[in-house]
């Protein structure tokens, strides 16, 4: 059912996309789609989802247009060499912007 909502809302250009991307049983091709929608809060919802995917965790790692990958992160569902990645990352900028002051 919310697989058929995605796809109804990207022939119709309604939004039954943020339902879906917060819903706890989106499956993963569903959550694939939805990381790629051009609205950010709906990337965000799936980021923050405990079904987030490795394969969609990446694709936010990647995602330069808005930090999702701090959401991805502390998502328990992240692969732990990933967690590692991004924590670290977030750490580093914790730093520059400490020397910058």
């Amino acid at each position: 059912m919310l697989e058929k909502l995605v796809q109804a809302g990207a022939r119709n250009r309604l939004l039954p996309a943020p339902p879906c991307s917060e819903h706890p049983r989106s499956n993963a091709k569903t959550l694939q789609k939805l990381g790629r929608h051009p609205y950010g809060a709906i990337r965000e919802n799936v980021a923050r989802l405990p079904t987030l995917t490795a394969t969609t965790a990446h694709l936010f790692e990647q995602d330069r247009s808005q930090p999702l990958w701090y959401l991805v992160a502390f998502n328990p569902n992240t692969p732990s060499v990933l967690q590692r990645r991004l924590r670290e990352r977030l750490k580093r900028l914790g730093e520059n912007s400490q020397r910058i002051r």
